[in-house]
């Protein structure tokens, strides 16, 4: 389909608002690269109303592409296509920051364009574009993750380099936003004529099935660090219960030396943790960690000290141009795809948490009225209540909350339980609510969870130095 300049979409959430007419696409057709926008703007529609016709990122945000990021790329605006996945500016102008209108929009008209223009590589510009792409493609997409990195996928039997970016707009009002956009436009110059020739892949992780186990004796620990030579650079994370004012109750170290591979050692193996400890304090390797201020404590606790060692997030913030999230970073760094520790915890902790408010609810319900027996002939006697003990509206809360969880609403559990009135008096009772715990998860999945996190801080170490040692160089230090 290739609809006329004034043909609205029909299924337009937005069809009782009085529209504009469409405004589309423009550039060489054929073309290489595709830019896709999220909606028409101010000084778009005032140049359709003046002239007649209007096309995408003339504003501030296309004068930014045009003048900064193109030419980053080693692209020129004549040499690109760019169009927007809202194609109309509603006359009152809400309404155009809303994913839905923009995924009926893109179904409209994109698909088809996108088939007509036949880009090698598309970049999109802003989350809404963005999402609209990784739908398409049954993915979801984290812009402050994804941004910069390409994907290879085929839209309408097309294959395509895709590179989500964050939206010039977005970099004017963030300086943050605009180094991030600035350093992967700079980053892709290099890559794209290979992409829109179709000779260069994407980036990947380079170790798709890890070495990921638990050391259960001596000899396991033994004969994982026999390999490693001294003075040599070692990631390593600590998984633990935080109670807070009471303290950090430790589950288990994990470390590694080798990219691609993690072994993990429980707290009680006291044995294991000698025979690591005796290994450090002989080779003396260069600890690496992400936050050393969090694992510091627990560490200790489990008898250890490192007199060598270094923060991959300090050096992240440093920087000043890499997040400091080391899921993100890892990410972004080393394509390495992992799991934050409530999408792991959260299913098994709230098992507990239903458990916990059934319980809690059944002691805290009322008991029923004494049964008063009646004696045929006479008047038949109202049974007095038992008085009430003030906890029955906890009670309910308690059970509500249990099926709002079976119920798969979405609920915000300790916003909940702090939020209630009296749960101070309660705990003594029923016990307070079972606070997240990798203890909760199967034990091979907790070894998998540990390992991942020590590997991919092993992995980014390098890759920051370098990134450090060229700044540096840049400087003349």
């Amino acid at each position: 389909m290739n609809p006329s300049p004034h043909l609205r979409c029909p299924d337009c959430p937005n069809k009782l608002e009085p529209h504009k007419p469409p405004i589309h696409g423009h550039g060489p057709v054929p073309c290489r690269v595709m830019v896709i926008g999220e909606g028409p703007g101010k000084t778009e529609d005032e140049k359709r109303e003046r002239d007649g016709t209007g096309y995408p990122f003339i504003g501030d945000s296309g004068l930014e592409m045009d003048g900064l990021y193109l030419p980053l790329m080693g692209l020129k605006r004549e040499q690109v296509y760019v169009t927007n996945v809202i194609r109309c500016l509603p006359r009152n102008k809400k309404g155009t920051d809303n994913q839905e209108l923009a995924f009926c929009c893109s179904d409209y008209f994109l698909w088809s364009e996108i088939s007509r223009v036949k880009p090698r590589v598309i970049l999109t510009m802003g989350a809404k574009a963005g999402h609209v792409i990784a739908k398409a493609m049954v993915q979801t997409l984290n812009l402050e993750m994804d941004h910069g990195i390409p994907q290879r996928i085929r839209v309408n039997d097309l294959p395509v380099v895709w590179v989500p970016l964050y939206h010039p707009a977005a970099g004017m009002r963030q300086p943050e936003m605009m180094q991030a956009l600035l350093d992967d436009c700079a980053a892709l110059r290099p890559q794209l004529a290979y992409y829109m020739q179709g000779t260069l892949s994407p980036p990947r992780d380079m170790f798709t099935s890890p070495d990921y186990a638990e050391c259960v004796d001596e000899w396991d620990v033994r004969q994982y660090l026999e390999l490693t030579p001294p003075n040599s650079l070692m990631g390593i994370d600590t998984e633990y219960d935080d109670h807070k004012h009471v303290g950090k109750d430790p589950i288990c170290l994990s470390f590694s030396t080798r990219a691609g591979t993690g072994r993990v050692i429980q707290h009680s193996s006291t044995a294991d943790m000698k025979e690591f400890k005796g290994w450090v304090e002989k080779n003396n390797p260069l600890a690496l960690f992400h936050h050393w201020m969090a694992d510091v404590g627990v560490l200790r606790d489990m008898g250890l000290e490192f007199p060598r060692f270094d923060d991959t997030m300090l050096l992240a913030y440093h920087l000043g141009n890499q997040p400091q999230a080391l899921k993100i970073l890892a990410h972004r760094l080393a394509c390495m795809e992992m799991r934050e520790f409530t999408d792991l915890v959260d299913p098994y902790w709230y098992t507990h948490v239903v458990d916990w408010a059934m319980a809690g609810a059944d002691i805290l319900k009322p008991p029923p009225p004494p049964k008063v027996p009646h004696v045929k002939g006479t008047k038949r006697i109202k049974a007095i209540p038992p008085p009430k003990t003030g906890y029955e509206r906890m009670g309910s809360n308690l059970a509500r909350l249990a099926n709002d969880i079976i119920n798969g609403k979405e609920v915000e559990i300790m916003d909940r339980y702090k939020g209630w009135e009296g749960v101070e008096e309660i705990i003594p009772i029923i016990g307070a609510i079972p606070f997240r715990s990798l203890r909760m998860v199967p034990w091979p999945k907790a070894v998998f969870y540990a390992c991942r996190d020590a590997d991919a801080t092993l992995r980014c170490y390098p890759l920051l130095r370098r990134q450090s040692w060229h700044i540096l160089r840049e400087q003349g230090r």
